[in-house]
């Protein structure tokens, strides 16, 4: 059954979601990496969902950025 559509890649809320504003990728092991704005500034954050729904971490790129490219291994 699909989650709603107000219900964010179904993240677990005692975390910060990504914002994905730009491109999400996959890796051969099903991970997600949500290209979107940091919390904390106006550039742009890669954040990996490893399972989906659990961010396993969130890097500043320092720059703003339109979009991503993720290969097999992630």
């Amino acid at each position: 059954m699909a989650a709603a559509p107000t219900f964010p890649l179904g993240v677990d809320f005692s975390q910060t979601p990504p914002v994905a504003t730009a491109a999400i990728g996959t890796d051969s092991q099903g991970a997600l990496y949500a290209l979107g704005q940091c919390p904390a500034n106006q550039f742009s954050c890669v954040t990996k969902l490893a399972d989906g729904r659990t961010v396993t971490w969130q890097h500043d790129l320092g720059f703003f950025a339109l979009t991503m490219v993720v290969d097999p291994s992630g």
